[in-house]
């Protein structure tokens, strides 16, 4: 969905039968991003196949890691920003 200047306000991803609904942050004048609030506006857990590989092509790309794997609560996850400071959790179920 699109606001009056053609800037995307709604989107919907759709992966296997999954669906996340994001919308953007200016769509809401309570919305903002972590590096302009100063604080963090949300909290999303991603599972990934292969956690290790994801975490090491994630550092070598560049990502600031927040917390190095770990495992815990069943699973085996570590957690990074994106470029805006979002925290991102990505896990698999600890075997």
């Amino acid at each position: 969905m699109t606001g009056v200047d053609g800037q995307v306000l709604h989107a919907e991803l759709v992966f296997g039968d999954g669906v996340i609904m994001v919308g953007h942050v200016s769509s809401s004048p309570r919305w903002g991003s972590p590096k302009a609030l100063g604080k963090g506006t949300q909290f999303l857990c991603v599972f990934v196949d292969d956690l290790e590989a994801h975490y090491a092509r994630a550092k070598a790309e560049g990502a600031v890691i927040v917390t190095e794997p770990e495992t815990s609560y069943g699973q085996r996850r570590y957690r990074a920003l994106d470029l805006e400071g979002h925290e991102w959790c990505f896990a698999v179920e600890a075997l």
